[in-house]
């Protein structure tokens, strides 16, 4: 006889021939009995996605859903240490979600990492998803009880950046209701250092702007209230009702100082470029998913959304004796209405296919008044609705995906509208070469519609040199996708070699151009834009669990043709982190230097960070200091 934490016995039955008692049997405690540890695999691929198991350490040293994400280091994904923002690589957008329901950044900040049971990331979603990934956090189903958890985070230095965080749980039988609470601030001082130069008719001007200390102060409170019913096997509901409120008393483009004009015809000048901006965004989400017999299932979603915006920008530039040279003035103010609806079939057939259909609705309407030295009433109105079709095949090793998405767009300004109707292909082809390795390509055609900021047929002042013109003529323009992915993964080590090129047919970019003494600023529809990108991961684990580097050297190639230019810009970059922990102790670092983009004929510069994080994370509490 024997029982797990006990020593076995052994009893010898002579004679047995009939059923006989044997009464009480005591086993006595083995105190020698040692820690049983089951370790299976980190990662696996599904046919759709990459399961991740958080390993033991990962989860002592992450206090939340989201330092667990990036303490398992997935790859391409940016997290902003800062602000909690998530994205791709390329500045793509991420679909988070808990339990398959569409979730924010911060309500995965309020998960405790001990209820996470795996994630799920799927880095090429389909047509689905309007997105680069999702990242889905199965999370445990309560039943009884609940939690409260509350986080911060503070700047010692002069750049004041604060972020502060609650949230509440309570679980009564399928039930679920969860609300969530963050601030965020951001404030500092910095000084612009600026040059222009202007070629005009006939000469060329260079102005050179000598910056002075000025305040960017940006602030940001967000909170949710969910419920969520939820039979696991049959049936999920949710409602959620969401707030953003965010306030820019000092915007981040906020510049002052003095100007030397190389025309020299005013002397050194003074100037202020302030903007304000104030918006609150509420908003209801509900969901309802329905699991079908013979492996099918329905889904609904409808998100109604309600933006109120004030936006104010002022530049004045005085010359030495302080008299006036230029004084602009204008204010928005915003009102924007918008409903998004679809509802989505999913059948699985026996482990051999997939087929995904669904319709997609979205409808808005904005109304922007401008006031000041600018008076104009803009009313804008968008849809866009779709059906779509995916089919995955899977045989053995092989799994090709198909997709065809039929998109009809709708805009309109005042007296005039237009509409468009295309037909946008997707495929993914993918071989499992083995059950650490595997090779996907991936491709699509999509329509793009403009932004409704560029639709207007406003002209606003910049500057003194400057004016910002909206174009009601922009036109959609196509965007041909196709990606190379291979990965190959180990207990101690991993490669993973990712490229894409991206093909832009008419795309909307910049014109900037002289007119009665003006440059003016300009979208406009331009000839073609290509973009490739190499990169590759390399990720090495010396010392199993304790122990995790992560390096991604990556070329970006640009290349733009406008209607009167052409530029090519290459950008080299790497990235990099590190992961160290030894029981409930860790350190996190991570570098990147910039990763430009090229579009029209600006080069953006993002920023090139590097942090580094030290810290102890206790079952009810943690504390970490970094830089």
């Amino acid at each position: 006889m024997s029982f797990v934490g006990y020593k076995p016995e052994r009893l010898l039955i002579k004679n047995l021939s009939k059923d006989q008692s044997l009464g009480n049997i005591r086993l006595n405690f083995n105190a020698m009995l040692k820690e049983a540890v089951v370790v299976g695999q980190r990662a696996y691929y599904k046919v759709d996605r990459q399961i991740l198991i958080p390993t033991h350490a990962q989860r002592e040293i992450s206090n939340n859903g989201l330092t667990l994400m990036r303490n398992m280091q997935l790859s391409r994904i940016k997290i902003n240490p800062l602000d909690n923002s998530i994205s791709t690589q390329n500045s793509e957008a991420v679909v988070l979600q808990i339990n398959g329901v569409s979730a924010q950044a911060a309500e995965i900040a309020a998960i405790p990492s001990k209820s996470i049971v795996r994630i799920e990331y799927n880095d090429a979603p389909g047509l689905r998803y309007d997105a680069g990934a999702v990242i889905n956090f199965i999370v445990k189903q309560r039943e009884s009880g609940g939690y409260v958890m509350a986080n911060g985070m503070q700047t010692l230095s002069n750049k004041c950046i604060k972020r502060y965080g609650a949230t509440s749980g309570y679980n009564w039988g399928k039930s679920q209701l969860i609300f969530t609470t963050d601030y965020t601030e951001n404030r500092a001082l910095w000084i612009r250092d600026n040059q222009y130069q202007y070629t005009l008719p006939d000469k060329k001007v260079l102005r050179t702007e000598t910056g002075i200390p000025t305040l960017y102060n940006d602030k940001t409170l967000n909170t949710s209230l969910k419920y969520v019913l939820q039979d696991a096997d049959k049936y999920m509901f949710s409602i959620t009702l969401r707030d953003s409120y965010n306030h820019v008393p000092n915007q981040f483009s906020d510049r002052q100082g003095t100007v030397n004009m190389s025309s020299n015809t005013t002397g050194v000048t003074s100037f202020k470029d302030l903007s304000s901006w104030r918006g609150n965004t509420p908003s209801i989400d509900v969901y309802f998913q329905r699991n079908l017999k013979n492996d099918q299932l329905i889904l609904f979603d409808v998100v109604g959304t309600y933006i109120k915006s004030n936006n104010t920008h002022t530049y004045t530039e005085s010359s030495a004796n302080e008299a006036l040279l230029s004084d602009i003035y204008s204010h928005i103010n915003g009102k924007k209405y918008s409903l998004i609806a679809e509802g989505i079939y999913e059948k699985k057939f026996n482990k051999k296919g997939i087929l995904n259909a669904g319709i997609h609705y979205q409808q808005s309407y904005t109304k922007n008044e401008y006031t000041g030295d600018v008076k104009s009433n803009v009313n804008l109105r968008f849809s866009e609705s779709y059906l779509f079709q995916e089919y995955r095949f899977i045989m053995s090793k092989w799994d090709f995906k198909v997709g065809l998405r039929e998109k009809d767009l709708y805009y309109g300004q005042q007296d005039s509208h237009t509409g468009t109707f295309s037909i946008q292909p997707t495929w993914q082809l993918k071989y499992a070469i083995s059950d650490h390795s595997f090779i996907r390509y991936s491709g699509s055609v999509s329509n793009n519609a403009p932004d409704l900021a560029d639709l207007n047929n406003t002209e606003q002042a910049l500057d003194t040199w400057q004016v910002q013109r909206g174009n009601p003529a922009l036109k959609n323009y196509k965007l041909t996708y196709q990606d190379l992915t291979m990965e190959y993964n180990r207990k101690l080590w991993g490669i993973e070699l990712y490229s894409y090129y991206s093909y832009f047919h008419h795309p909307i970019m910049a014109s900037i151009f002289y007119e009665n003494g003006k440059f003016v600023n300009m979208n406009e529809n331009q000839k073609a834009k290509h973009q490739f990108e190499i990169e590759t991961t390399l990720t090495l684990r010396p010392l199993k669990d304790y122990i995790s580097i992560n390096v991604t050297p990556g070329i970006n190639r640009f290349i733009s043709y406008g209607n009167t230019y052409t530029h090519e810009y290459t950008n080299l970059y790497i990235r990099g982190s590190l992961l160290a922990n030894y029981k409930r102790f860790f350190l996190y670092a991570q570098m990147n230097t910039r990763n430009n983009f090229l579009g029209g004929e600006t080069i953006e510069y993002t920023e090139k960070s590097h942090s580094i994080t030290a810290g102890y994370n206790a079952p009810k509490w943690s504390l970490s200091m970094g830089m």
